[in-house]
Parts: structure tokens; C-alpha cells; sequence
């Protein structure tokens, strides 16, 4: 269940930077500049809820907060990334967006095992599963 659970969480937060405000968002998340954005998904026949914030600098760490709602199941995830992380992540997102751009494809959310393979999903992963960057807690309603 927590590996789903860290996945639907890595998807959503994909789905939703780069198909709601994506530019926007990975401008202000490259330059930990407050932002927030909240957006819905239909994914794996649910809906998913998401509130991203993006709160600042707290001293050489970037805090990003974000909230998924599904299924009855509340989860907040708190992230203190390093600049170099930062721009890790955004510059991966900035080139998958114009892949999907040029292309004219959209991600595959089909299945969890195809979501995982999307190079956004990977970069998030990584650092959604280290404990020393991102805290996850959930609760069930």
C-alpha cells in the first residue's frame, strides 16, 4: 500500500505540474518563489486532489508542501530540497514538457508500472522515497 500510495502521490504531482500551471509552477519551484496550485486528476477510476505549495527558503533548504486527497485517504508530503535539487527536478520537468510539446503525445497514466517509467515520475521518486528530503504521512478519513 505505501509503495502505491508514494506512486499515486509522484503521479499526481506530475500530472498536475504539467498540466495545470506547468510553467508557472516549475518557474517558481526552480526559484523557491511562494506559489501555490491545487488541481484534480481522474486517474486509475479515481480522482485525485492536489494542493501544491511552494513556501520558501528556510535557510539553505527549499520548503515544498503538497496535500493528495483519494479515496478517503489524506496524505501530506514536506520536502526540504537543496538548490542543486531544485534545479534538478525542474530542468527534467522543463524537458518533458517540450517533448509532450513537439511530439503532440500525453504521459501514459495508465497503469502504475507506465507512470513509473515517465522520466518526471523518476526524478520525483527519488527524492519523494528519501527520508533525509520528504516526509510522508497519511491518514485514512
Amino acid at each position: 500500500m505505501k509503495k502505491i500510495l508514494s506512486t499515486l502521490l509522484i503521479i499526481t504531482g506530475i500530472v498536475i505540474s504539467v498540466y495545470a500551471e506547468g510553467t508557472k509552477f516549475t518557474d517558481a519551484f526552480r526559484n523557491c518563489t511562494p506559489f501555490s496550485d491545487t488541481g484534480s486528476v481522474n486517474m486509475l477510476d479515481t480522482t485525485v486532489q492536489s494542493r501544491k505549495n511552494i513556501k520558501g527558503w528556510d535557510g539553505d533548504r527549499c520548503v515544498y508542501n503538497e496535500n493528495v486527497s483519494f479515496m478517503g485517504i489524506e496524505s501530506n508530503v514536506v520536502c526540504k530540497f537543496t538548490k542543486p535539487q531544485l534545479e534538478e527536478i525542474a530542468s527534467v520537468v522543463d524537458a518533458y514538457e517540450l517533448v509532450q510539446q513537439y511530439s503532440g503525445t500525453t504521459p501514459d497514466f495508465s497503469s502504475i508500472d507506465s507512470a513509473q517509467n515517465n522520466p518526471v515520475s523518476k526524478v520525483w521518486s527519488k527524492y519523494m522515497q528519501d527520508s533525509s528530503i520528504c516526509t510522508i504521512t497519511t491518514n485514512q478519513q
